[in-house]
């Protein structure tokens, strides 16, 4: 499987759901990006298909136009290659305290690029994370006790996310990010 990720830094792979060839695309040159390349430029340096998979782990709040990279994606990702995106919970902390982010995400803002706004992805999975999931701070022994202290928190709020956002992060914190899986749906040409 050959799988791009976006937004690389230096923990190129780490964290990525899929197994497989990781090509890591990054602006910082002295990162361990494979390609050195501004994601706000399109289109991006890859050839129409060339991806069974993408990752994006902290990286698309970094980036302005989201639908433009959005519309990336699907280009340069095989049909029914699958998509995983992770990005912080809009109104957290962590969302709000980095001043590079330039866009603030919900649990339903995939829906932009789903059906019925959108046949270009398919929405396979929604998940919130109370505690970040996968950033290497955590993988302490503490970060990761901490973490399985929290996650009867994971499976309250994702039973009803909608509830969450309303009124439950009220009583409980706000939560730390949103993973997205999605599927690349093109449409097959008759000839």
């Amino acid at each position: 499987m050959k799988i791009l990720e976006l937004g690389c830094g230096n923990y190129k792979g780490k964290g990525c759901p899929y197994k497989g060839e990781v090509i890591g695309v990054d602006i910082d040159s002295n990162s361990q990006a494979d390609v050195v390349w501004d994601l706000e430029k399109f289109p991006y340096p890859f050839q129409d298909n060339e991806f069974d998979a993408v990752y994006s782990h902290h990286c698309l709040e970094h980036l302005e136009d989201t639908v433009a990279v959005m519309n990336e994606i699907w280009r340069i990702t095989k049909s029914g290659g699958k998509v995983f995106i992770v990005v912080p919970y809009g109104v957290s902390e962590w969302s709000h305290s980095n001043p590079t982010h330039r866009k603030f995400f919900a649990y339903n803002s995939i829906t932009h690029f789903t059906p019925p706004n959108s046949n270009k992805f398919r929405l396979v999975s929604t998940h919130i994370n109370y505690i970040f999931a996968g950033f290497p701070e955590l993988m302490s022994w503490r970060g990761r006790l901490f973490r399985k202290l929290m996650k009867p928190l994971d499976w309250l709020i994702n039973i009803s996310p909608s509830y969450y956002g309303k009124i439950g992060r009220f009583y409980i914190g706000d939560a730390d990010e949103i993973e997205w899986e999605l599927s690349v749906v093109k449409e097959e040409r008759v000839r």
